[in-house]
């Protein structure tokens, strides 16, 4: 089944345009509603790994916030929406879920809203299937907005927890070094799938429901989802365990 948004946008242009100074969005340009100006996909850029997705953010003008890279996600977005209290980006209940893109072996995470003061800065999650049949994924991140070139080590900077292990392998099992960029580990550990997935239209309730004025980020990512093309659902591969699996 596909979903396709119709009716009134929720978020209102005028007040995104003041939310995107708070946020970094650059110039007067709202983050996730510039259709054609900053958030289009780049020419010819196709999405299949981390790399890809570096790629990606480097050929469009900066600085990107999170909502601005959603928006220019190719549709439709093949998705699972889900309520998950154990990941290092916690959804904040139903009406602010942990979001899954999938692009083939390529999985992006992020959430809908998030405690500021605990994670000042809105992180994309990325995990590459490198292993089908044992279920592993390497394992990146990016925080936003991005306000220059990334490197291709980029993504992989920062999730160490110390010489040894990441910060992943507190929840991922089965974790190893796949290989070093730039002197920088590549961690691979098992795919943990959400325990509670929701439905992909109670994104379009909370996106019709969402006060800018209130609550600036969550419905700027919310309308990046929705208002710009199909959403399809779609599921993790079959056998992916979930946290309490392990």
């Amino acid at each position: 089944m596909i979903f396709l948004k119709i009716g009134k946008r929720s978020i209102v242009s005028a007040v995104l345009a003041a939310a995107a100074v708070l946020q970094g969005c650059g110039g007067s340009q709202p983050p996730g509603d510039s259709p054609g100006v900053l958030c289009v996909p780049p020419a010819g850029a196709v999405i299949t790994d981390v790399q890809s997705v570096v790629d990606w953010l480097n050929v469009m003008p900066k600085p990107v916030t999170l909502p601005c890279f959603i928006e220019s996600l190719p549709r439709p977005l093949n998705i699972q929406s889900a309520l998950s209290e154990f990941s290092a980006q916690p959804s904040l209940g139903q009406r602010s879920p942990r979001i899954f893109f999938f692009f083939d072996r390529l999985i992006l995470t992020v959430v809908a809203d998030q405690d500021f003061a605990e994670y000042p800065h809105p992180l994309l999650e990325m995990s590459y299937l490198v292993d089908e049949q044992e279920l592993i994924t390497t394992k990146a991140e990016l925080k936003f907005p991005i306000t220059d070139t990334l490197s291709p080590a980029a993504p992989y900077t920062g999730l160490s927890f110390n010489d040894r292990i990441s910060q992943c392998s507190f929840c991922h099992p089965k974790e190893s070094v796949l290989a070093r960029l730039d002197d920088i580990p590549i961690y691979q550990s098992s795919i943990l799938k959400p325990t509670t997935p929701l439905p992909i239209s109670q994104l379009y309730v909370e996106n019709d429901n969402c006060i800018v004025e209130e609550e600036p980020h969550r419905c700027a990512m919310l309308s990046s989802i929705v208002d710009h093309g199909e959403l399809q659902p779609y599921s993790f591969p079959a056998g992916a365990p979930t946290i309490f699996d392990n």
